[in-house]
């Protein structure tokens, strides 16, 4: 009996991190649909991604850092509320990874936290996470998030629409030469 509750219970609290994926054009661009101008910005509901696999994640290059950051390349969106979200895969010197899955927002440079994992454990939702400045003092452990909005999912205080090319932007970061074509 108590595992059927615990269930129900689950659910119900999972609920509401459920949405529909954005619509996207065939060259992979956000369509806007809800957009009206004067309209109050609302966050959609949110669902959570796969746990990420060796295979997806993009290694970004933190300097002075001792921990290797990663970014699940099949996490990352871009939704209808103008919100970039991704998995973070943080692994330590030692070999001990932490997993956040998170949204960034370029207007007000600010990132939320919904849901963390450790290892190879599930995803566990973060009650009342709320918006919070991105700290841009550098030499931090979060640091990693100025470069995700400055470099790869904002380009001049504007999410970019297309999560192809927030992708390519990853693997090929902008340093670097970009190949013509997408993968």
């Amino acid at each position: 009996m108590r595992i059927v509750i615990s269930v129900v219970f689950l659910s119900l609290v999972m609920l509401p991190v459920l949405l529909p994926a954005g619509d996207l054009d065939e060259d992979d661009h956000l369509i806007d649909k809800d957009f009206k101008p004067g309209k109050a910005w609302q966050e959609q509901q949110v669902r959570l991604p796969s746990p990420p696999r060796d295979g997806n994640l993009i290694l970004m290059d933190i300097p002075h850092s001792r921990n290797k950051y990663y970014i699940d390349a099949r996490s990352v969106s871009v939704g209808k509320d103008r919100v970039g979200r991704y998995t973070v895969v943080i692994e330590t010197p030692s070999g001990v990874r932490n997993i956040f899955y998170e949204g960034i927002r370029c207007g007000p440079e600010t990132v939320r936290t919904y849901a963390y994992a450790i290892g190879n454990g599930p995803f566990t939702l973060i009650r009342n996470s709320s918006w919070k400045p991105i700290n841009r003092s550098g030499g931090h452990v979060y640091s990693y998030r100025e470069d995700l909005l400055t470099l790869y999912f904002c380009n001049e205080g504007r999410m970019r629409d297309s999560v192809r090319e927030i992708v390519r932007l990853l693997r090929y970061p902008p340093e670097m030469s970009a190949p013509e074509t997408d993968e």
